[in-house]
């Protein structure tokens, strides 16, 4: 009895070992591999029979045999198109790439060769190059609208600075004026007050020469101007005075000083005075003897033919001034001249002009020669100034084998 029931031990034994092994087999197939649901089930029969065999007569466990994955290779772009061929020889698989879009998404992308890339680079730049999207524009006016704002934001760090400095600047200004007045009063300098400016000017047009001399002494300026603009030798020239303008230039005065009325110099003053003593000082000065005025745009000598100051007028010539300049209303000297009926000036202005043609062929605004203001003239006056500056401009300067009838051509 007791070798059968060995017998029948060792029978059970020995089933169980192959049941084992059979288990061992089956979670091992491929089937197994393919469903997760069956294999499962199975290891649970698997431990449920383990468990009812006796514990001292069962072989140890052994652990299932994991799935160890195969190693990525991970490639490089620039090192699959140093050896492409190498690459392809190869059997193991090229993974590939993966892209950041714009849109921060991921996408997949085979590595290329050297040609597939410079060849992609290039229709990239056409793209950039054609500027579909206006990305040259949008950044043009991204520059232009940063150097705007740079430069209001400079306009408005110097408005706040001056709005913070002005203050103090007016302030300093002020005080160094106030000093600089303290000190020229201890000197025996005066404060330029409208009293003594009112007064320095009657003084110049007073010839009061003393007076303006003391004034320059205690501190006045030379160039002072009054509300019109003028100065003191304006004053003195209007008036002249040709001491008050020597005393007015040995103390260093401006000579070509302009006023606002008519932007005229002192000179152009003289001219209209015909006083040559204050014209004379003028020129030795190196004044502008073609000044005109905004007014008539009339020089000294216009206003010297005007006025028939002929000594004025030939002092102008030997300096040099322009017979041919015209006034607002295209008219030269010698319009001037032929128009008021100075026969002594018209001969002058002939004697001095030696070009081309001249000032004796120069057509106003009107289209009319000085020949035809003095005709025009002489027959509505009947004057005989007139007829003979109509004799000296229609036939020239000599004239005396003419008769008094054959200059009318009409």
């Amino acid at each position: 009895m007791d070798d059968q029931q060995s017998e029948s031990e060792d029978d059970s034994n020995q089933q169980s070992e192959s049941d084992d092994e059979s288990n061992e087999v089956s979670s091992h197939s491929p089937q197994s591999a393919r469903s997760q649901s069956s294999q499962s089930s199975r290891s649970t029969e698997r431990s449920s029979n383990n468990s009812n065999t006796p514990s001292t007569n069962s072989s140890p466990s052994t652990s299932p045999i994991k799935k160890t994955k195969k190693p990525i290779r991970r490639v490089d772009r620039s090192d699959f198109a140093a050896a492409p061929d190498a690459w392809a020889a190869n059997d193991k698989p090229i993974h590939s790439l993966k892209c950041v879009t714009s849109n921060k998404r991921g996408i997949y992308k085979l590595p290329m060769t050297k040609e597939q890339n410079d060849f992609a680079d290039q229709i990239f730049k056409d793209y950039v190059s054609r500027d579909i999207l206006g990305l040259s524009e949008k950044h043009a006016d991204a520059a232009e609208n940063k150097r705007v704002a740079k430069i209001r934001a400079a306009a408005r760090r110097a408005a706040l600075k001056a709005f913070l400095s002005t203050p103090c600047n007016e302030i300093s200004t002020f005080y160094k004026r106030k000093k600089k007045e303290y000190k020229l009063y201890r000197a025996g300098f005066r404060k330029v007050t409208n009293k003594r400016r009112r007064n320095y000017f009657r003084f110049c047009s007073e010839r009061q020469v003393a007076k303006v001399r003391q004034y320059i002494k205690s501190g006045h300026p030379v160039d002072d101007l009054d509300k019109d603009g003028r100065t003191g030798m304006h004053h003195a020239a209007a008036e002249g005075h040709a001491i008050v303008i020597r005393e007015l230039l040995k103390r260093g005065a401006a000579v070509d000083s302009k006023e606002r009325l008519r932007n005229a110099t002192p000179f152009w003053y003289s001219a209209l005075r015909g006083d040559l003593s204050t014209g004379e000082l003028l020129i030795k000065a190196r004044c502008d003897v073609d000044h005109r005025d905004v007014v008539n745009q009339q020089t000294p000598l216009m206003l010297c033919a005007v006025g028939n100051f002929l000594t004025f007028a030939e002092r102008l010539i030997d300096e040099g001034a322009f017979l041919t300049f015209q006034d607002s209303l295209g008219m030269t000297p010698l319009h001037h001249a032929a128009f008021h009926g100075h026969t002594s000036m018209v001969f002058l202005l002939l004697e001095a002009d030696h070009e081309v043609g001249g000032a004796k062929g120069v057509r106003d605004n009107a289209g009319n020669l000085p020949v035809d203001w003095a005709y025009s003239r002489f027959s509505l006056l009947r004057e005989h100034q007139y007829k003979e500056s109509a004799k000296l401009l229609r036939f020239g300067l000599d004239n005396d084998y003419m008769d008094d009838d054959e200059y009318l051509y009409w």
